[in-house]
């Protein structure tokens, strides 16, 4: 990418015909020869794509059209390449896997029992076996690794390595030259991720030994993303990282080490002349110090390699915190060495790109340091290239003081953020409505900017933010990288996996619209919530979305809600289009625009919700939530209260608030004879600053109390007759802080209800909403900006 690109051209799509995702997978076969597989999303097509320079220099389709995801490459010893990967059929996500050896053989069905099998590792052992390890589930189940070995013609027995079932997830494979096959991988259990390993002596794959890595008594910590190698003399090594959760002045933050442990024969041990098993601090542009833009790698996967004398840990990070425009090139590459007596100097290894990948399974060259990356997106069609870089030239990296991130300390959650939840329920018309809380608007690394993974932070959502709810959503495009079809479908898949009625998920994409306006770009997002399987995709580089009349077209009838959010939005008019979003991480947008004021008083109908749009892996604790009354814990009771806008949103805090007219519950639309009839309650852990009723945008009337209760209800005795809406505006004693960015404090002090419409007599009827003929879609944005 050049310096001088704008941040505004990544507003717009680029036309490009094919796009491959930031995780993929490469090996070095055993003639040396280099490998990279990935899957790509070319138009209304998805395949699975290998590349090999020194083999196949074009990159060769060895998928059919389709639903696919994720491959995995493994070198044989004879010097053929496997490549394993998931594929849906007939709804079912299944394996498969395929044999290049003097050409490409037919592909073989890897035999799983459950609907979802994703997350697939490969490797090769010393008799030429082929080891599949795998993350497999039916709906409602947690997810739990199995693993399969496939030699001459047949398949092995699946073993599955925990009973009762705890959710796992990540398998990493490695093989020794004794045929000794290693297995990590990620598994929560009493609140927290732990690194979990198995070791399959040759010969006998069916008993494994399984051993936790140690963690400290009582320790919440998260581990995940293994890593695996073996080293030269048969010693097995794993990296991972350990995620903490901290605050800095009310912003929710997770801190981040890099960990490596060699098995000494009996137990996981930090490596020699190491007295514990961190490496390195990983927090430099994930934590935030000035300000948070993210970046399109991935700064949380730790990668091992060997050579003839030791061990290579490897991560990446972004070059520049405040750097947006470059955010695609502007990776570093960074790297350790164990020689056997300890760690050495942190080195940079490659100052551009990002997504950095190396092969664990392969002994890295005596001179050179190989690996993959993605490239600039300017140097098309393909983005995965292959560097090199000789160790004579590598650099000392410079290390950013730990004083920087001093401020931020470990916190306990959800408790000591968002305080003590009573459960809150009310009635209405001989009806029970319970309150909950959700966050319907949270990113993964399916996002180019955001690096959660979707169980990952659905659990935490539950866990460490104490939501109900949670929809993950990522970016249609943006910036050059698409949503894809099948990662639409792992969302879905990765919901399914929640069953407890206590934690409902959802997923969905967010479309990210930019209208041209001259050189500016204003934003027309809209954050689309699913709520059955196999639903339209209209991508903003698509025909079926590249205008907001392409996105009503394909969209429209679909099982899905639309919310419009950032500061700036023209609603379409449209029936899917129930509720905004009013706050956020980024702000909150009742404080710095009037247009939800301006679209009120045009006469659309809608309510208010918060939603963190977060991007730093913490949803739920982003800046925003949702407080939404249901008849049901289900995702149909859900859906149900959000079209009926039973919604409110929050900056964070999870106060109660109950606003009605003439005993109908906010969202509501209603017919009144005589004055309306207002009634307010609002329960808070902290003080109640303010309490203001307003009337079609004006203020009626406003409280002081200084109490965590505030109960009112009065009549409308000066309304005149027409049409009106009502809503309230609540803040909390406390400081309003503002950050820069993505970043917020995680229980901010404000809550919005949403309005009640009410006809008072002498007018007509109430159409059910605001309805804008299409004729003036056109318009609608024009007039909202002057």
């Amino acid at each position: 990418m050049s310096g001088n690109k704008s941040s505004s051209d990544f507003h717009q799509p680029t036309g490009r015909l094919t796009y491959s995702p930031r995780l993929f997978s490469v090996c070095l076969d055993a003639h040396g020869q280099r490998w990279a597989a990935w899957h790509a999303t070319e138009g209304r097509v998805e395949v699975i794509r290998v590349i090999s320079p020194e083999v196949c220099p074009e990159s060769a389709r060895i998928s059919e059209p389709g639903l696919h995801f994720e491959p995995t490459l493994a070198a044989a010893p004879n010097g053929g390449v496997w490549c394993v990967w998931s594929s849906r059929f007939d709804g079912q996500w299944r394996l498969a896997a395929r044999l290049h050896d003097k050409g490409w053989e037919e592909a073989i069905a890897v035999p799983t029992a459950e609907d979802f099998a994703f997350h697939a590792a490969s490797v090769s052992d010393t008799s030429g076996g082929l080891w599949v390890a795998y993350s497999a589930w039916n709906g409602g189940q947690s997810p739990t690794v199995r693993c399969r070995r496939f030699g001459d013609t047949n398949w092995s027995p699946e073993i599955v390595l925990s009973d009762p079932p705890a959710p796992q997830m990540w398998p990493r494979l490695a093989a020794g030259a004794d045929g000794t096959v290693w297995l990590a991988f990620c598994e929560y259990r009493h609140g927290a991720f732990c690194i979990a390993t198995a070791s399959f002596p040759p010969g006998h794959p069916e008993t494994p030994t399984v051993t936790i890595l140690p963690k400290p008594q009582d320790n919440t910590d998260w581990d995940l993303f293994p890593s695996l190698c073996v080293d030269e003399a048969g010693g097995a090594w794993v990296a991972w990282i350990t995620c903490r959760d901290v605050d800095r002045a009310g912003v929710v933050g997770r801190q981040t080490n890099l960990n490596c442990a060699r098995w000494d024969g009996s137990a996981w041990a930090p490596p020699p002349g190491c007295s514990n098993f961190t490496v390195t601090h990983l927090d430099w542009g994930m934590l935030p110090v000035k300000t948070y833009w993210g970046y399109n790698g991935l700064r949380r996967r730790a990668q091992l390699a060997a050579d003839a004398n030791g061990i290579w840990v490897f991560w990446e990070r972004h070059r520049d915190e405040q750097a947006l425009a470059e955010n695609v090139a502007n990776g570093q590459f960074c790297a350790k060495y164990h020689d056997g007596t300890g760690w050495s100097d942190s080195y940079l290894v490659y100052d551009r790109h990002s997504c950095f990948t190396v092969d664990s399974a392969s002994p890295q060259p005596a001179d050179t340091l190989v690996f993959a990356c993605k490239t600039a997106p300017s140097e098309r069609p393909l983005d995965i290239g292959f560097r090199q870089r000789s160790r004579a030239k590598l650099l000392v990296l410079e290390e950013h003081p730990r004083s920087l991130w001093a401020t931020w300390q470990p916190v306990s959650l959800p408790g000591q953020i968002t305080g003590p939840l009573s459960p809150h329920t009310t009635t209405c018309h001989g009806e029970t409505f319970e309150l909950i809380w959700g966050d319907l608007h949270c990113h993964s690394y399916y996002s180019p900017d955001a690096e959660g993974e979707p169980m990952e932070l659905l659990i935490y959502a539950r866990d460490r933010a104490g939501l109900d709810f949670c929809c993950i959503i990522d970016n249609d495009y943006y910036p050059d990288i698409v949503m894809s079809h099948s990662a639409l479908d792992y969302l879905y898949a990765v919901a399914q996996s929640f069953s407890d009625q206590q934690f409902l998920a959802f997923w969905g994409y967010e479309y990210t619209y930019h209208e041209a306006n001259g050189d500016r770009f204003p934003k027309n997002h809209r954050a689309v919530v699913y709520y059955d399987r196999d639903q339209p995709l209209a991508r903003r580089c698509d025909p079926d979305g590249h205008t907001t009349e392409a996105f009503v077209t394909t969209m429209n009838g679909s099982a899905s809600l639309w919310h419009a959010h950032h500061e700036e939005w023209a609603l379409l008019g449209h029936a899917q289009e129930e509720n905004v979003e009013v706050c956020a991480g980024w702000a909150d947008y009742m404080q710095v625009s009037d247009v939800v004021q301006r679209h009120l008083k045009r006469g659309f109908r809608f309510g208010l919700m918060g939603a963190s749009d977060n991007h730093r892996i913490v949803p739920g604790l982003g800046g925003a939530v949702t407080g939404l009354y249901v008849r049901e814990r289900s995702h149909e009771g859900i859906v149900e209260a959000l079209k009926q806008r039973r919604c409110y949103a929050t900056t964070g805090c999870r106060l109660v608030l109950d606003f009605r007219i003439n005993d109908h519950m906010m969202g509501s639309i209603v017919q009144s004879a005589d004055p309306p009839r207002l009634k307010l309650l609002a329960i808070s852990r902290r003080r109640l600053a303010s309490v203001r009723v307003l009337r079609d945008e004006q203020i009626m009337t406003e409280f002081h109390p200084h109490q965590e209760r505030f109960e009112w209800q009065a009549a409308d005795l000066e309304a005149p007759p027409g049409l009106h809406f009502y809503r309230v505006e609540v803040q909390e004693e406390g400081e309003v802080r503002q950050f820069p960015h993505n970043i917020a404090q995680a229980a901010g002090i404000r809550a919005y209800s949403s309005p009640v419409w009410v006809r008072i007599a002498g007018t007509s009827e109430l159409s059910p909403r605001k309805r804008v003929p299409e004729t003036e879609l056109a318009n609608i944005g024009c007039k909202l900006r002057s």
